[in-house]
């Protein structure tokens, strides 16, 4: 009689761990996606962010050359106009990317839209920023 009710808990047992692993199996790999996919995401922002900063950072250095080497050279030549503002935002345009690469250009397409558009207006922000002396107080630091 032991042996009976010892068989009877030992499949019933197994019974319940026959459906119970499956089951906590499925749970588990279902988490385990979950985390691994917002691992992945951190990462991505971590790197899109990354990402963000050089191509502002390309913009900044390359509206100070553009400046320095064009602008600059029209101003003192007193020949300075909106033909010639116009001018220095396409050669910024052209200049930011000629540097940027594939990836760099789908990067913004995909985060902001219109790359010519984008560059644009940030090339003309980073424009009035340095024009207002924050170029310099934030590289003198």
């Amino acid at each position: 009689m032991d042996s009976d009710i010892s068989d009877v808990l030992r499949d019933g047992l197994n019974g319940v761990l026959a459906l119970a692993v499956p089951a906590f199996l499925t749970v588990a790999g279902i988490l385990l996606k979950k985390l691994i996919s917002a691992l992945e995401k951190k990462n991505d922002i971590a790197r899109d962010a990354e990402k963000d900063d050089r191509i502002k950072e390309t913009v900044e250095q390359v509206v100070s050359y553009v400046s320095a080497k064009y602008v600059d050279r029209w101003k003192q030549k007193e020949i300075f106009g909106e033909d010639h503002e116009k001018e220095a935002v396409r050669l910024a345009v052209d200049n930011v990317k000629a540097l940027l690469s594939k990836d760099d250009e789908y990067y913004i397409m995909r985060v902001y839209g219109d790359v010519d558009l984008w560059l644009k207006t940030r090339i003309e922000l980073e424009v009035a920023r340095q024009k207002d002396g924050h170029y310099e107080a934030r590289h003198s630091l």
